[in-house]
């Protein structure tokens, strides 16, 4: 697992707040938040958003699928997919689709994931444990 810092979206003053809380790396935010009522004790503890943790924590969860960088796990929240589970029972080229529809309107990425390589990662996040309920 990575270091809580490399998770897209969480800057110096959210960073500190985690770690103060003992979230040091992506393990630890699944582990803790991976849950409705972790996400809730987290936010409570860190005075962070509740809907910003889950952010966090679907980010985190998308980095466990190799390939899925910063901001593919951007695009895949954009178009209301927050988990591997969710990404696992996709379609690839609905996600494309969907991909390509708000990368076009929000201008989030240079370059949208072909199909082949969505369904690259649909079928990755079809081999990982369930750590994250929404």
């Amino acid at each position: 697992m990575a270091k809580i810092g490399q998770v897209e979206g969480i800057g110096p003053v959210f960073l500190a707040k985690l770690e103060a809380a003992g979230i040091l790396t992506t393990e630890a935010l699944l582990e803790k938040g991976g849950t409705q009522a972790g996400r809730a004790a987290l936010a409570a503890a860190t005075e962070i958003a509740e809907k910003r943790i889950m952010s966090f924590v679907s980010r985190a969860d998308f980095m466990r699928i190799k390939g899925v960088g910063r901001q593919f796990s951007e695009l895949l929240q954009n178009v209301n997919i927050n988990t591997v589970d969710q990404l696992a029972s996709a379609s690839a080229e609905a996600v494309n689709a969907s991909m390509t529809t708000v990368n076009d309107q929000k201008n989030l990425t240079k370059v949208v994931p072909s199909v082949k390589q969505i369904q690259k990662f649909i079928d990755l996040a079809k081999d990982l444990d369930s750590l994250v309920s929404v």
